[in-house]
């Protein structure tokens, strides 16, 4: 995941940048983009006709994919910039998030105006659709030079950010309100016949300038130090002072220019995105790997420590819990190394040694608790023991910053003349202890930082696709009264467009709960048949319009098993889906199930799922098995996915005790095995057998 972040977004300014230092390079590619932008847009002139290829009704459901994408990565804006973390919720970040909630909002209310679309609490008009689109863009401008010019330093405090988002959300309700409402007191913003007024070319030209001003005031702070990802944010306010000036050009709501504005946006939008993600979540990630690595090294020098010191070694945290011993622990105490590991109690420990006589007579309860007490004590112990063999044993134990304590033993019977060498050893040990109970603390508390991250981005992020998957479906049904065939398409693609990204969005949270191990799988006993059939069934339309033949083969003593039903759902759909997605026309695809061959625990299950697509190397089997990756650069533009559902179908089955292979050759097609161990089979069943294509 820490690549594909790296990926994803762009790198930060890489120092601050004093006055009179070169000009960043990076800088300079933003301005060339947005001046090429804008230099675009006298080109268009020359074209040959004013409108597209599409004209009216068919311009609808262009318009409306690209609006939806626009609305969806506000969205997405507001999410990741609303539950940052406390330390990075200044100015900027809190001005971005609110004006971006405000925004999708105010263009999902444009999208529903557009001449054509069905009735939203008034009739679509072209003056409904301009009143909703300039209050939009009139937050936007205004945030963005707020947040340009507003200080970088202190983080806001909630109420802060709660009173930003508030203001936000009462100016759209104001302009709900107002346009809805009492549109008659606005003044007229396009006149039939006569094209867009003087005002409403006057409008977009100001914003334009805000734009404007923002990207000349942003230059100025990114050479002097800002701490903001400058380079994307200049790069948004340039595109949209371009999307401006075109919405200055058209005369018709279908031509080039229009369309031209609407693309710009959409750019700009995702700019703005890529700003709050490198801010707001890859930042934060990246530390929080470092802290990992510095982490898992230290973990290395302790363990290297520890394992070759000539003495027995313990170390247990401030829970009382046992973090590290080495070998000659077990050996000086004579426990086997399966009865106590790292993670156990420490009274575990006093219990083995007090039922086998260590501590004497007594009650062995009783004898635990004071030797606890004795154990927790803010201050260096020293002392000797014999045991009931005979030898006598040093005990020294050191308390640990914020709790625990490390403790060596040494056979001090023929080593008294070691005690030197335990000096220096013990000083090298506090002192790694130390940092590795710091550095965990550390981790700790990171990942439930990022646990509380998660739990607040999925809510916020559902909350609004929620709203829009409802209301096109409620179009697409004719809930609200009857629509024509050809407005039910539309908001079936509104709706099948938020479908995908909702589906996006699982994919994403499932893959950080895996890797926080927050994933749980709740088993149920599950009829494997009838589950392979309704994959089948789910994939089978796809298949038959890309002309791909679809088949399945199944036993008729195939198991009922007990796993968790949805997410060998999960597997099965995204392996079936890969395959038809990679198949050409005329291709085949193959589902099949069988018991394995025997092992120690018995039969297990294999599900294989077979096509001959355009396959892959050996070389590209690992790679298409981490998150996020794309094989190829021409293949990806062919076949859309963000590269999750092997590497997510290969946790699940790992997850279920299984496993998931491939085989596969460039040019011949490609073959998945999920491995399911004997112990899921909880008895026989006798369908009849199933084949289709």
């Amino acid at each position: 995941m820490e690549q594909a972040l790296r990926q994803h977004a762009m790198p930060p300014s890489p120092v601050p940048h004093r006055a009179g230092a070169a000009f960043p390079a990076r800088i300079g590619d933003a301005l060339a983009f947005g001046a090429c932008a804008i230099l675009l847009l006298p080109a268009l002139s020359l074209l040959p006709a004013a409108t597209m290829p599409w004209a009216g009704e068919d311009y609808i459901a262009i318009h409306s994919i690209m609006e939806m994408f626009a609305v969806a990565v506000s969205a997405l804006v507001f999410g990741v910039g609303w539950n940052a973390p406390q330390s990075d919720t200044s100015t900027p970040m809190v001005v971005l998030a609110s004006a971006s909630l405000a925004i999708a909002l105010l263009d999902f209310a444009h999208l529903l105006s557009w001449p054509g679309m069905p009735r939203f609490c008034t009739p679509a008009s072209t003056e409904k659709t301009i009143d909703f689109w300039l209050a939009a863009r009139f937050i936007s401008a205004g945030s963005l030079i707020l947040a340009v010019l507003a200080p970088t330093k202190r983080a806001l405090s909630t109420a802060e950010r709660w009173i930003a988002l508030g203001a936000m959300l009462a100016y759209t309700a104001a302009a709900y309100a107002v346009i809805l409402l009492a549109p008659d007191i606005l003044p007229r913003m396009f006149i039939p016949g006569s094209g867009l007024t003087a005002l409403k070319i006057g409008s977009e030209y100001g914003i334009a300038i805000v734009y404007g001003l923002t990207a000349v005031a942003l230059v100025a702070r990114s050479l002097g130090g800002w701490t903001f990802p400058a380079v994307p944010l200049l790069a948004a306010c340039l595109t949209l002072a371009a999307s401006e000036l075109a919405f200055t050009l058209y005369s018709d709501l279908s031509d080039k220019y229009n369309f031209t504005g609407h693309v710009y946006k959409v750019v700009a939008h995702y700019f703005i995105y890529r700003c709050v993600f490198v801010h707001a979540v890859r930042a934060p990630f990246l530390a929080r790997a470092e802290a990992n690595e510095r982490l898992r090294r230290q973990t290395e020098i302790l363990s290297t420590l520890i394992g070759h010191l000539p003495v027995a070694v313990s170390l247990v945290d401030a829970e009382l819990r046992f973090t590290a011993f080495n070998r000659l622990f077990f050996e000086f105490f004579d426990i086997p190394e399966d009865r106590l590991r790292t993670g156990d109690p420490f009274e575990k420990f006093l219990r083995i040694n007090a039922e086998r006589g260590e501590y004497g007579p007594g009650d062995i309860d009783d004898v635990g608790r004071r030797r606890i007490e004795a154990a927790i004590v803010q201050r260096p112990v020293r002392f000797e023991r014999q045991r009931p063999n005979g030898r006598v044993i040093e005990n020294r134990r050191v308390a640990l910053p914020g709790g625990g304590f490390v403790t060596t033993y040494i056979d001090v019977t023929e080593a008294r003349q070691r005690e030197a060498d335990l000096e220096q050893a013990r000083a090298g040990l506090e002192q790694s202890a130390a940092e590795l109970a710091m550095s965990a603390q550390k981790l700790r508390a990171a990942n439930a930082s990022k646990s509380f991250f998660l739990a607040n981005m999925s809510h916020e992020l559902r909350t609004p696709l929620n709203a829009i998957l409802g209301f096109s479906e409620a179009m697409r049904r004719a809930i609200l009264g009857p629509l024509s065939p050809r407005y039910q398409e539309y908001a079936g693609d509104i709706h099948a467009s938020g479908t995908y990204l909702h589906r996006l969005i699982e994919d994403l949270l499932d893959t950080s709960r895996l890797e926080i191990g927050q994933l749980t799988l709740h088993d149920e006993d599950v009829d494997l048949t009838e589950l392979m059939e309704e994959c089948t069934r789910l994939v089978r339309d796809r298949a038959r319009e890309g002309g791909i033949e679809l088949g399945i083969r199944l036993p008729s003593d195939l198991p009922a098993i007990r796993a968790d039903r949805l997410r060998l759902k999960q597997i099965i759909l995204n392996l079936l889906s890969n395959a038809v997605k990679f198949t050409l026309p005329g291709g085949r695809v193959s589902l099949t199930a069988h018991r394995s061959s025997e092992s120690v625990e018995g039969a297990g299950i294999e599900i294989v799922v077979d096509d001959t697509g355009i396959g892959m190397s050996t070389a590209e089997i690992p790679i298409a098995l981490q998150p996020f990756q794309q094989l190829d650069r021409s293949r990806a533009r062919r076949h859309e996915g963000t590269g999750l559902g092997l590497p997510l179908s290969k946790a699940l089955a790992e997850l279920h005790g299984g496993s998931l292979e491939i085989a596969s050759e460039l040019g011949s097609g490609t073959t998945v095995r999920v491995r399911l161990p004997a112990r899921i089979a909880i008895g026989g069943r006798q369908p009849s057998p199933v084949a289709g294509s």
